[in-house]
């Protein structure tokens, strides 16, 4: 589904003075780590531990931190969890009037291109596009190789009805999915946000 080169890989390695044997190294220390953990569920499988390596500059203590609280987020959100099936038929009323698409070949080899799009003026439900980006984020952790997101949010089509539907509370939970896997203060350009002015 997802299509990224081991080049592209290598590139992000040397980015962080590392070799694929190093991050093999890593994942299989976190791994071990993991195993040392009553309270974690289950082991994580090597991509998904390389890819929260990836998000957090290959700092074995901060991934261990984002991985503890991954679970336990997952484990105080339960309920909002249970919604983020892209199956069930909310899910699917809400993309048969959007588009949202994570393509898969990647920008310059390593920049995650993400769009989403409303295809009509207030019809937006929230709550449920949030419960997508989780979907989105699990199909990704378990199968991407994540680095650098580019998220491209085309707001031609978002009402002023549609905008007071973001309350404080939803809008907190795609920042929870990021403090999930990475600190926020280090950024630095790779994650970024474009939009078009149809709401300023």
């Amino acid at each position: 589904m997802f299509a990224i080169s081991e080049e592209a890989k290598k590139r992000v390695y040397e980015i962080f003075n590392r070799t694929e044997e190093m991050v093999k190294e890593d994942a299989q220390t976190v791994k071990e780590w993991m195993k040392s953990q009553p309270h974690l569920p289950e082991i994580l499988s090597d991509t998904q531990i390389k890819n929260f390596l990836n998000l957090n500059k290959f700092s074995l203590e901060k991934a261990k931190q984002k991985i503890d609280m991954y679970y336990t987020m997952r484990s105080l959100m339960a309920d909002f969890y249970s919604v983020s099936n892209p199956k069930l038929e909310r899910t699917q009323r809400l993309l048969d009037k959007m588009h949202v698409c994570t393509f898969p070949e990647a920008l310059d080899g390593i920049h995650r291109v993400i769009f989403i799009k409303v295809k009509e003026s207030d019809v937006l439900d929230m709550e449920t596009f949030t419960a997508l980006l989780f979907a989105v984020f699990e199909v990704r952790i378990h199968e991407d190789f994540m680095f650098s997101d580019i998220l491209i949010l085309d707001m031609e089509n978002v009402s002023l009805n549609d905008v007071r539907k973001v309350t404080p509370s939803l809008l907190k939970q795609p920042i929870i999915l990021y403090q999930m896997t990475k600190d926020l203060r280090n950024l630095e350009g790779r994650d970024r946000l474009c939009r078009n002015s149809a709401t300023t």
